[in-house]
């Protein structure tokens, strides 16, 4: 029993501990977003998390506030963060539609929705421009002369997503281009 109580109290202090943690993050993030965003914001967010925990590993090896082994199931929730709320909120579909659904004074169908989408998300946002500059930096296209192709890299990261497009039976109209 005493084992017990000795688990869920060491549970219960990390829990603790990685919603501080991620607490201080977000606070951190969006005072560094709003004073330099980064233009690819998927590799902002992993690069300052790294940053901010070997931080906080620091702080930790000078002033000894916790234990080590909090830190990893803090990254890994900083990490489950940043993937699903300033990414998507980057990226989202789903973001803009809301978004445009709140803007219309009456119901809005489903070609007003498109339209909006397509000029807000694809033109106004540039998404485009923006995954295509974020797959450069992944190394997975090459620009020349105006003109992109995939790198070897890229190539490989297209089959693994082919691949796993059929693994979880997911839509393939994106890979297939139908």
């Amino acid at each position: 029993m005493n084992n017990l109580f000795q688990s869920l109290k060491l549970i219960s202090i990390q829990a603790i501990n990685s919603l501080v943690l991620l607490t201080i993050f977000i606070a951190i993030f969006a005072i560094k977003r709003q004073l330099l965003p980064a233009s690819i914001i998927f590799y902002e967010s992993l690069i300052f998390s790294v940053i901010f925990i070997f931080t906080i590993w620091l702080l930790i090896q000078k002033y000894h506030l916790m234990e080590n082994h909090t830190l990893l199931p803090a990254f890994l929730i900083i990490l489950l963060f940043n993937s699903l709320i300033p990414t998507i909120l980057d990226r989202s579909v789903s973001i803009t539609v809301l978004a445009t659904l709140n803007q219309c004074n009456k119901e809005c169908s489903i070609e007003h929705l498109e339209k909006e989408f397509e000029r807000v998300y694809l033109k106004k946002n540039q998404a485009v421009k923006k995954r295509v500059l974020e797959q450069i930096s992944s190394k997975n296209v090459v620009e020349f002369n105006g003109r992109y192709n995939l790198t070897n890299q890229g190539k490989l990261t297209f089959e693994v997503m082919n691949v796993l497009t059929d693994v979880f039976n997911i839509d393939r109209s994106y890979i297939d281009q139908n």
